[in-house]
């Protein structure tokens, strides 16, 4: 199976027991701490990646603060970092269609401070961005790159609990079959084996184009 070959550290699971919403948080620590052998605490990560309890946030605010530690960052999402950066309710509206789900976004969101982070990173010489929908075929391409990939998708679909609930995992391994994960949980999976179909499902859940992958490396 590829791997990235020049982790400092072997990856650790840190398993998200501070609820669900916390799977960023704890994707963004397993990554430093592999990549750059530092261990980052809960509070230290909240604050790194900007979170809010009870907001809906992009992670603008972690791909600076990678940016920061030395990292480099490279996305691929549907959502247009360039119209982010200026107008961010007519991205989400592009992208959900006008209606409820859109809007229920919109409400739950800081729109100025998502605005002024986007802008950021179109600044930032670290982090780099593809705006359309990612596959199995950018993990791979990342990983041969001796980069980790952090990857969004639905964690119903991924474990069958038949419920939508946006999620983010790591990454560490792929081949033509299979995908090596580990999965912040609740509860929490280290090195899980699960099918490269199987994932690639749950990154384009609930629609066809849903998912994003953030690839890391050490620049």
């Amino acid at each position: 199976m590829l791997r990235p070959a020049s982790l400092i550290k072997p990856i650790e699971l840190i398993s998200s027991d501070r609820g669900s919403l916390h799977c960023l948080q704890a994707s963004f620590m397993m990554t430093v701490h592999s990549m750059l052998g530092r261990d980052i605490t809960w509070e230290e990560a909240e604050r790194l990646t900007g979170y809010v309890e009870a907001r809906d946030t992009w992670p603008y605010a972690m791909f600076l603060s990678a940016a920061d530690m030395g990292l480099s960052i490279h996305s691929i999402e549907i959502f247009d970092p360039e119209v982010m950066a200026v107008d961010p309710a007519k991205e989400v509206r592009r992208v959900y269609g006008p209606g409820e789900i859109a809007e229920a976004v919109i409400a739950g969101m800081d729109v100025a401070y998502e605005s002024d982070l986007a802008a950021r990173c179109l600044r930032n010489p670290r982090i780099s961005f593809e705006v359309r929908v990612p596959d199995g075929r950018d993990i791979e391409t990342g990983i041969r790159s001796d980069r980790l990939a952090l990857v969004s998708l639905d964690y119903g679909l991924l474990h069958a609990t038949g419920k939508y609930e946006g999620h983010m995992i790591l990454v560490s391994g792929i081949d033509d079959d299979r995908a090596e994960i580990f999965d912040p949980g609740p509860p929490g999976d280290a090195a899980l084996l699960i099918t490269r179909e199987d994932l690639e499902a749950s990154m384009h859940s609930p629609t066809e184009i849903t998912g994003a992958v953030i690839l890391v490396g050490n620049s």
